[in-house]
């Protein structure tokens, strides 16, 4: 995207700034970096930039203000950030009527005005929604950055695209946008092997229902691989049993062949066959070898879900000694966000030219598996459709 285009313009950008808190405290982020990144660009062409972001929901112990924010914005951007709260909209107004070129300020969480969420009957009903009808005309464009609120029909999201602002694509959604398209239109280096984990068994369900034809091999762990090992027989205690369809008998799926449980804070391993009831949180020392042998004969990987419950040092060992064996191969790696990243974050995992990790966790998934997203139907001027 040509950034130049925005020189003296009052640019409004929904980005992603929901980011991890830790006793109160902010804690940086991939998101922020990226978020960063865009900020710094549109300010280094002279744009007027209102950066809008929501951090946690209603009720949430991480739903708070954005002030917080501001200065983590303002040190991974290197420019200054000026932070507005709503309590008084005359004052917000006259601040953003007054920006020069190159400025930057950040908006209040979003989610703090009630109507931000609030259902409509039709696209116009968003001008009278507050962000728009208080601050709408001062908008000469208005640009998505991020996939993690495309599914969200908020006024953030879509209230300027559906009252008839100029509309862009940022450079952090199109990106993902990019990854999604050739995901969907099959144009990946074939063969294409998944790496499926997590807790939600469901959504890694409709992955496979998704790309079964697409894909060479699914390669499962977390609860979803303990659910079909259940169902083939095997003796593991289950947190809720989940149907897995067909899954037990599929021929391009392969299965953890030993598991780790814990005895007296110890870290312990037994073959699937010797299961006997008890809960399994991680795949076993067998398991990751034959995982990372088998990977190797794929020319793309994507990963969706840790393969145990990683939170607990005792079986985090399976994530990261996976992950890190397929971030070292030359074969391209996408990672679909959310725990995934986790992993990859706290344990210095880094990736290499040519990897993809996705920031928005939910809304990728829904997106590779075709679920609609309001906000990637906007009428972007920009649009790689």
């Amino acid at each position: 995207m040509v950034m130049a285009q925005f020189a003296g313009k009052r640019v409004f950008v929904r980005g992603d700034l929901n980011l991890p808190v830790i006793n109160g405290r902010v804690q940086p982020h991939a998101r922020l970096t990226a978020c960063a990144r865009t900020t710094r660009a549109l300010s280094d062409a002279g744009a007027k930039t209102i950066l809008m972001a929501h951090q946690g929901q209603k009720g949430e112990p991480d739903f708070i203000s954005l002030k917080g924010h501001a200065p983590l914005l303002e040190e991974a951007c290197g420019k200054p950030v000026k932070f507005i709260d709503y309590a008084d909209m005359d004052k917000v107004r006259a601040l953003l009527t007054a920006m020069k070129n190159g400025d930057i300020i950040l908006l209040e969480n979003v989610r703090f005005l009630d109507d931000e969420t609030a259902k409509y009957s039709s696209h116009s009903d968003f001008a009278n929604f507050t962000l728009i009808s208080k601050l709408g005309d001062l908008c000469d464009a208005f640009m998505l950055d991020a996939l993690s609120v495309a599914h969200r029909e908020h006024a953030s999201v879509v209230g300027f695209s559906y009252t008839g602002k100029p509309t862009y694509m940022g450079p952090v959604l199109a990106r993902e946008y990019a990854v999604i398209m050739g995901m969907r239109g099959g144009t990946l280096k074939q063969p294409v092997y998944f790496l499926l984990g997590g807790g939600k068994v469901r959504d890694s369900i409709a992955i496979i229902d998704k790309y079964r034809d697409k894909a060479a091999l699914f390669m499962l762990g977390g609860l979803l691989a303990n659910c079909v090992l259940a169902a083939k027989g095997a003796k593991i205690a289950l947190p809720k049993a989940e149907p897995v369809g067909s899954l037990a008998t599929a021929k391009n799926i392969l299965l953890p062949m030993d598991l780790a449980y814990e005895e007296n804070g110890i870290r312990k391993e037994c073959d699937v066959e010797r299961a006997d009831g008890r809960a399994y949180f991680d795949i076993g020392s067998d398991t990751v070898g034959s995982f990372i042998e088998a990977l190797a004969e794929a020319n793309t990987i994507i990963i969706n879900g840790p393969l145990g419950a990683y939170e607990n040092p005792l079986f985090a060992k399976g994530s990261i000694e996976v992950l890190r064996a397929i971030v070292a191969s030359p074969v391209r790696c996408i990672f679909g966000g959310g725990d995934t990243n986790e992993v990859l974050e706290q344990n210095g995992i880094q990736l290499k030219d040519g990897d993809f990790a996705s920031l928005s966790g939910k809304a990728f998934l829904m997106a590779i598996t075709g679920e609609r997203l309001a906000g990637l139907e906007l009428p972007f001027k920009n649009s790689p459709k």
